[in-house]
């Protein structure tokens, strides 16, 4: 089944389980936007360090 989570001003949380294919999407309503941006560099941060490697495939 798809489905879409569109429009409005919330940003989104996305879960995604590889080993079934699960999908869940959480808006975050209260977070402020210092606190979206802080995780987000952390989590580039981590991305660079990190070594890039295996297959990914979207909409196989």
């Amino acid at each position: 089944m798809a489905t879409q989570n569109l429009a409005d001003s919330y940003p989104r949380k996305v879960y995604y389980f590889l080993d079934s294919g699960r999908v869940m999407v959480k808006k975050l309503r209260n977070l402020h936007n210092n606190t979206i941006f802080a995780r987000e560099k952390d989590y580039s941060s981590r991305l660079q360090k990190s070594k890039v490697e295996g297959d990914v495939e979207l909409f196989g």
